[in-house]
């Protein structure tokens, strides 16, 4: 959702063309360079034997997240884990790219967030040309009929029209006090929600089943949720929410506005690629250092040490990396765009 609201943002401020083909035709160029490094760089540092404690840490704190990322064998293997991640329209946990990433479990979300990138192209194309009465009660029918096939779209639609709202619409507004009260009953809802799963966690995966099964034509009661990505409810009512009371609120704005945020935002997504890998190499020499060499039994010391070491590293590569491979694919996206056009 944070991606879908800030992508076409210039798009929605400057209703031009021009605006929105950029961003469409620069979208695979700025991601297609970091994901190349992010896949790469695991392999490399596990060939030199950079995770030759991941196993034991992975034994220490039973904790599979923490198993070592297998080594591309070969660079086809290494081609087509790369077209997996870019578009993949269903992925999956057990897709063959990601199990060459650190912290496997979270790398499915790239292709999710590519895919939908061009969703939100394509509606916020339409935005101009639709009055804000078919806008209230129209796309509210798309998000609850993405929300019933199971598909990402309704959190990316509902990010774009929060987008929308808050550039066009919010600025006309006589008074905001009663437009607080739909995102707050959201985060309510979804913090409950949250509560309820945190306490019956046998029961956490049932909302799954209020979505159209694809293949049976039923109810969605087959899905193997260890395997298969699913937007949940919970997670869309509290991020939906939060959002839209953010945007509402000028001092929340202005604290998140903060210097310290706003540089974690502009290195996060070369943060989300890199921490896992200097987490696991870092983390798992340091906790054997310190548990079986030196004989350390306090964890919440082992706990410490962790922290301070590898939370500054990884900005530090993240920002290495921001400027040696996200920026100059930004550069060069759009030189090729300028390019195309004369």
């Amino acid at each position: 959702m944070l991606s879908s609201r800030v992508i076409v943002l210039t798009f929605l401020e400057r209703r031009s063309a021009h605006t929105l083909a950029g961003a469409v035709f620069r979208r695979p160029l700025r991601l297609l360079l970091p994901i190349l490094f992010s896949l790469a760089l695991p392999s490399i540092v596990g060939a030199a034997g950079g995770f030759k404690n991941a196993q034991r840490l992975s034994e220490i704190t039973a904790n599979s997240a923490a198993i070592p990322p297998a080594v591309f064998p070969n660079f086809l293997e290494y081609f087509n884990s790369i077209f997996t991640l870019f578009f993949d329209t269903q992925p999956y946990k057990s897709d063959r790219g990601i199990a060459y990433t650190p912290l496997s479990g979270l790398s499915w979300v790239i292709p999710v967030i590519f895919s939908q990138s061009f969703t939100v192209y394509v509606f916020a194309a339409l935005l101009p040309f639709i009055s804000l009465r078919a806008k209230v009660w129209g796309f509210p029918g798309f998000i609850i009929v993405t929300y019933w096939l199971g598909s990402w779209a309704w959190y990316n639609l509902t990010a774009l029209q929060l987008a929308e709202f808050t550039l066009v619409y919010l600025p006309l507004a006589q008074s905001k006090r009663k437009l607080y009260i739909p995102p707050a009953i959201l985060l309510v809802l979804g913090l409950a929600l949250k509560w309820a799963w945190a306490s019956n966690p046998a029961h956490r995966n049932d909302e799954y089943i209020y979505h159209t099964d694809k293949s049976y034509g039923g109810l969605n009661r087959y899905l193997n949720a260890n395997l298969q990505p699913y937007p949940r409810v919970d997670d869309f009512f509290v991020v939906a929410g939060s959002m839209a009371l953010l945007d509402l609120n000028a001092v929340a704005q202005r604290i998140f506005a903060n210097p310290v945020f706003r540089y974690l935002g502009r290195i996060s997504f070369m943060l989300f690629l890199t921490s896992g890998t200097v987490c696991l190499a870092l983390g798992s020499k340091l906790t054997v250092v310190l548990r079986d060499q030196r004989g350390m039994t306090s964890e919440s010391s082992i706990l410490a040490a962790l922290f301070f070491a590898c939370i500054p590293l990884s900005l530090v590569v993240a920002e290495i990396c921001y400027w040696l491979v996200e920026w100059p694919s930004f550069v060069a996206a759009r030189w090729l765009f300028r390019w195309i056009r004369v």
